[in-house]
């Protein structure tokens, strides 16, 4: 918590020194990124500029609420939370704080309510639809189960598959999961789970290997189960057989010729919060003729699939 509240009152001597010397204060946003998501801010970090402050923090809902109450800056533009670990009730309690700073704040990364969101005129979300991500990623299983692009091996008609997951996953991936094989069935693919197992990355390539005979494919929910799996499988054959979704600011599985895996880039989200910020700066309507999906007071980024 003190940590927080320290980088704000550096920020704040650095402003206050500027303003004795004649200089012009320079207006800013901040972005508050949650240590759980290294990947994102270690490639946005190079974006830090004074107009654009980035911190990577541990961060609690009492931290945040410590920074913004305590925060009378009149140059802070805007404030962006990068966390998936806020509930909506949370939000809500940042929200009644940001209000009476009257700037706008964003969600990225998790899903909230808009019934929360429709509180703040200025409060926004940026996150995936994760329930049409799992509908299309299944529509495009479905249309490579029936050209033969995923192989059904024993010529049963059935799609025999094993799944690879963490013991304990985030709640997207576990929405993915469910709705994914929801919709495979939705699709007419009769399906059989052969086995569902929660590897160590060191035993993925032993399980796939004993297990491929008997399978059509593999489910994997686990960016680091994926990586060991893509690193290591040898197919039995011509098709496709790792089928995941991955997350990142860079799609590495692109050119994956085994698989096929459903990519959410996180530097859209980020792409998103710049438009919203730059329509605010010009006094537009933020969500007024965005690149993405708006729903109410939620902006989706779309898979790549």
């Amino acid at each position: 918590m003190k940590h927080i509240i320290v980088i704000f009152l550096a920020v704040m001597a650095i402003c206050f020194t500027s303003c004795a010397q004649g200089e012009k204060p320079v207006k800013y946003n901040t972005t508050i990124c949650d240590s759980e998501l290294s990947q994102i801010f270690n490639e946005i970090k190079s974006t830090r500029s004074p107009e654009n402050k980035i911190e990577f923090q541990d961060f609690s809902k009492y931290d945040l609420l410590d920074f913004i109450s305590s925060t009378t800056d009149e140059n802070l533009l805007s404030l962006t939370v990068c966390s998936e670990k806020l509930s909506d009730d949370d939000v809500l309690e940042i929200i009644s704080f940001v209000r009476a700073k009257n700037i706008p704040v964003i969600f990225i990364c998790q899903s909230v309510d808009n019934k929360v969101l429709a509180t703040y005129d200025k409060a926004f979300c940026i996150t995936t639809d994760y329930v049409y991500a799992a509908e299309v990623f299944a529509g495009d299983m479905f249309a490579r189960w029936r050209d033969g692009s995923i192989v059904d091996r024993d010529e049963n008609k059935i799609f025999s598959f094993t799944v690879l997951k963490e013991e304990t996953s985030p709640p997207y991936l576990d929405t993915f999961y469910k709705l994914l094989v929801e919709n495979l069935e939705i699709y007419g693919i009769p399906l059989q789970l052969n086995e569902e197992v929660f590897p160590s990355t060191e035993e993925v390539s032993g399980i796939l290997e004993a297990d491929k005979a008997t399978n059509e494919g593999f489910l994997i929910f686990s960016d680091d189960i994926l990586n060991a799996a893509v690193e290591s499988y040898q197919p039995i054959g011509e098709g496709l057989e790792l089928f995941s979704i991955y997350r990142g600011t860079a799609n590495k599985y692109a050119d994956y010729s085994d698989g096929k895996i459903c990519y959410i880039d996180y530097l859209q989200y980020f792409a998103a919060r710049d438009e919203i910020i730059k329509n605010y700066t010009n006094r537009l309507y933020p969500l007024s003729e965005l690149s993405f999906p708006v729903n109410n007071k939620t902006v989706y980024i779309p898979p790549t699939i």
